[in-house]
Protein backbone atom coordinates (compact mmCIF):
# COMPACT_ATOMS: atom_id res chain seq x y z
CA UNK A 1 0.00 0.00 0.00
CA UNK A 2 3.11 2.38 0.98
CA UNK A 3 4.48 1.74 -2.49
CA UNK A 4 1.16 2.57 -4.43
CA UNK A 5 0.66 5.85 -2.71
CA UNK A 6 4.18 6.97 -3.30
CA UNK A 7 3.99 5.86 -7.15
CA UNK A 8 0.56 7.81 -6.83
CA UNK A 9 2.15 10.68 -5.98
CA UNK A 10 5.39 10.22 -8.21
CA UNK A 11 2.74 10.21 -10.97
CA UNK A 12 0.86 13.15 -10.03
CA UNK A 13 4.32 15.04 -9.76
CA UNK A 14 5.14 14.44 -12.84
CA UNK A 15 1.93 15.59 -14.27
CA UNK A 16 2.14 19.04 -12.82
CA UNK A 17 5.32 19.21 -13.92
CA UNK A 18 4.06 18.79 -17.52
CA UNK A 19 1.07 21.11 -17.04
CA UNK A 20 3.15 23.78 -15.62
CA UNK A 21 5.49 23.64 -19.16
CA UNK A 22 2.24 23.50 -20.92
CA UNK A 23 0.32 26.07 -19.57
CA UNK A 24 3.92 28.53 -20.07
CA UNK A 25 4.28 27.14 -23.22
CA UNK A 26 0.54 27.82 -24.37
CA UNK A 27 0.75 31.16 -22.66
CA UNK A 28 4.04 32.88 -23.98
CA UNK A 29 3.32 35.07 -26.33
CA UNK A 30 5.98 34.93 -29.55
CA UNK A 31 6.47 37.91 -32.14
CA UNK A 32 5.85 37.05 -35.54
CA UNK A 33 9.27 36.78 -37.87
CA UNK A 34 8.07 38.17 -41.59
CA UNK A 35 11.12 36.64 -43.28
CA UNK A 36 10.83 35.18 -46.83
CA UNK A 37 9.41 31.57 -46.98
CA UNK A 38 12.67 30.38 -49.12
CA UNK A 39 14.76 32.09 -46.23
CA UNK A 40 12.72 30.36 -43.82
CA UNK A 41 12.92 27.22 -45.28
CA UNK A 42 16.88 27.41 -45.34
CA UNK A 43 16.83 28.58 -41.76
CA UNK A 44 14.64 25.35 -40.83
CA UNK A 45 17.09 23.12 -43.04
CA UNK A 46 20.33 24.26 -42.26
CA UNK A 47 23.63 22.96 -40.11
CA UNK A 48 24.98 25.48 -37.32
CA UNK A 49 27.72 26.28 -40.03
CA UNK A 50 24.99 27.47 -42.64
CA UNK A 51 23.26 29.53 -39.94
CA UNK A 52 26.28 30.73 -38.99
CA UNK A 53 26.97 32.21 -42.34
CA UNK A 54 23.61 33.58 -42.43
CA UNK A 55 24.74 35.56 -39.33
CA UNK A 56 27.64 37.12 -40.31
CA UNK A 57 25.88 38.06 -43.64
CA UNK A 58 23.57 39.91 -41.95
CA UNK A 59 20.64 37.95 -43.69
CA UNK A 60 19.05 37.26 -40.69
CA UNK A 61 19.70 38.16 -36.92
CA UNK A 62 19.93 36.15 -33.62
CA UNK A 63 16.23 37.23 -32.36
CA UNK A 64 14.97 35.92 -35.75
CA UNK A 65 16.55 32.66 -36.08
CA UNK A 66 15.28 32.17 -32.20
CA UNK A 67 12.33 33.17 -32.32
CA UNK A 68 11.82 30.93 -35.06
CA UNK A 69 13.15 27.77 -33.25
CA UNK A 70 10.95 28.65 -30.04
CA UNK A 71 7.91 28.72 -32.44
CA UNK A 72 8.94 25.50 -33.64
CA UNK A 73 9.33 24.32 -29.63
CA UNK A 74 6.10 25.91 -28.65
CA UNK A 75 4.53 23.73 -31.70
CA UNK A 76 5.71 20.76 -33.23
CA UNK A 77 7.87 20.39 -30.06
CA UNK A 78 5.01 20.04 -27.72
CA UNK A 79 2.57 18.23 -30.14
CA UNK A 80 5.37 15.50 -30.18
CA UNK A 81 6.49 16.08 -26.66
CA UNK A 82 10.05 16.68 -27.99
CA UNK A 83 10.72 19.23 -25.02
CA UNK A 84 11.10 19.68 -21.39
CA UNK A 85 11.74 22.73 -20.16
CA UNK A 86 11.90 26.09 -22.02
CA UNK A 87 14.08 29.02 -21.10
CA UNK A 88 12.72 31.23 -23.77
CA UNK A 89 12.92 34.34 -21.57
CA UNK A 90 16.96 34.03 -21.01
CA UNK A 91 17.03 33.04 -24.55
CA UNK A 92 15.28 36.08 -26.11
CA UNK A 93 17.46 37.88 -24.32
CA UNK A 94 20.66 36.65 -24.83
CA UNK A 95 19.34 36.72 -28.69
CA UNK A 96 18.92 40.53 -28.34
CA UNK A 97 22.49 40.93 -26.94
CA UNK A 98 23.95 39.36 -29.67
CA UNK A 99 22.34 41.27 -32.15
CA UNK A 100 23.74 44.38 -29.79
CA UNK A 101 27.07 43.07 -29.91
CA UNK A 102 27.31 42.73 -33.78
CA UNK A 103 25.60 45.77 -34.75
CA UNK A 104 27.42 47.79 -32.26
CA UNK A 105 31.05 46.24 -32.05
CA UNK A 106 31.03 44.17 -35.39
CA UNK A 107 29.20 46.74 -37.51
CA UNK A 108 31.08 45.98 -40.95
CA UNK A 109 33.07 42.83 -40.13
CA UNK A 110 32.54 39.76 -39.61
CA UNK A 111 32.22 38.76 -35.67
CA UNK A 112 35.32 37.67 -34.40
CA UNK A 113 36.03 33.67 -33.24
CA UNK A 114 37.05 35.40 -29.55
CA UNK A 115 32.91 36.15 -29.22
CA UNK A 116 32.12 32.32 -29.63
CA UNK A 117 32.42 29.49 -32.20
CA UNK A 118 28.50 29.64 -31.60
CA UNK A 119 28.00 33.07 -31.21
CA UNK A 120 24.34 34.16 -31.17
CA UNK A 121 23.21 30.49 -32.88
CA UNK A 122 20.17 28.96 -31.05
CA UNK A 123 20.77 25.38 -29.72
CA UNK A 124 18.45 22.58 -27.81
CA UNK A 125 20.26 21.13 -25.49
CA UNK A 126 19.18 17.41 -24.25
CA UNK A 127 17.74 17.48 -20.62
CA UNK A 128 20.80 15.55 -19.12
CA UNK A 129 22.91 18.40 -18.68
CA UNK A 130 22.73 20.84 -15.45
CA UNK A 131 21.47 24.03 -16.03
CA UNK A 132 21.53 27.02 -13.77
CA UNK A 133 17.68 27.23 -12.89
CA UNK A 134 16.61 23.77 -14.38
CA UNK A 135 16.89 20.45 -13.13
CA UNK A 136 17.63 17.27 -14.47
CA UNK A 137 15.22 14.99 -13.66
CA UNK A 138 15.99 12.23 -16.11
CA UNK A 139 12.44 11.59 -16.59
CA UNK A 140 11.86 10.30 -12.86
CA UNK A 141 9.45 12.16 -10.95
CA UNK A 142 11.33 11.65 -7.34
CA UNK A 143 13.67 14.00 -9.30
CA UNK A 144 11.56 17.06 -10.05
CA UNK A 145 11.22 20.78 -8.39
CA UNK A 146 15.13 20.10 -8.10
CA UNK A 147 16.88 23.23 -10.08
CA UNK A 148 20.20 22.93 -10.50
CA UNK A 149 22.33 25.93 -8.57
CA UNK A 150 24.67 26.62 -11.20
CA UNK A 151 25.62 25.33 -15.06
CA UNK A 152 27.43 21.97 -15.30
CA UNK A 153 30.68 21.83 -17.43
CA UNK A 154 28.84 21.09 -21.37
CA UNK A 155 26.64 23.96 -20.50
CA UNK A 156 29.49 26.49 -19.25
CA UNK A 157 30.99 25.28 -22.40
CA UNK A 158 28.42 26.29 -24.87
CA UNK A 159 27.51 29.71 -22.98
CA UNK A 160 31.49 30.39 -23.12
CA UNK A 161 31.19 29.60 -26.87
CA UNK A 162 28.02 31.79 -27.83
CA UNK A 163 25.34 29.51 -27.64
CA UNK A 164 21.93 30.70 -27.03
CA UNK A 165 20.21 27.29 -25.37
CA UNK A 166 16.66 28.00 -26.23
CA UNK A 167 15.12 24.60 -24.91
CA UNK A 168 15.62 21.66 -23.42
CA UNK A 169 14.50 18.24 -25.03
CA UNK A 170 13.03 14.87 -24.11
CA UNK A 171 15.38 11.78 -22.77
CA UNK A 172 14.54 7.96 -21.91
CA UNK A 173 13.75 7.59 -18.37
CA UNK A 174 17.39 7.47 -16.65
CA UNK A 175 19.25 7.95 -19.91
CA UNK A 176 18.99 4.35 -20.33
CA UNK A 177 17.64 3.43 -23.35
CA UNK A 178 17.56 4.35 -27.32
CA UNK A 179 13.95 5.85 -27.02
CA UNK A 180 12.70 9.35 -25.27
CA UNK A 181 9.99 8.29 -23.32
CA UNK A 182 9.62 9.06 -19.43
CA UNK A 183 6.41 9.62 -17.38
CA UNK A 184 7.51 13.40 -16.78
CA UNK A 185 7.36 14.76 -20.12
CA UNK A 186 5.76 11.25 -21.97
CA UNK A 187 6.84 9.41 -25.40
CA UNK A 188 8.56 11.89 -28.11
CA UNK A 189 7.35 10.98 -31.80
CA UNK A 190 7.95 10.40 -34.68
CA UNK A 191 6.70 13.62 -36.99
CA UNK A 192 6.73 11.33 -39.74
CA UNK A 193 5.39 8.19 -38.32
CA UNK A 194 4.25 8.44 -34.89
CA UNK A 195 4.12 4.94 -34.53
CA UNK A 196 7.54 4.74 -34.67
CA UNK A 197 10.38 6.13 -32.16
CA UNK A 198 11.99 9.61 -32.77
CA UNK A 199 15.63 6.95 -32.68
CA UNK A 200 16.72 9.33 -29.59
Amino acid sequence: IVTSIKKASLLRVARSKRDARDKFVKGFQLPTVNLPQNLLDEILNSDVTNLKRLLDARRVTSEQLTLIFLQRSATIGLDLELITEVPFEEALSQARECDRIRATKYANKPVSDSEGLFFGVPISIKDLFEMKGFEVNYGCGALCNQPKPEDGYVIRLLRNEGAILFVRSNVPQVAFSFESWNKVFGKAQNPWNRSRTTGG
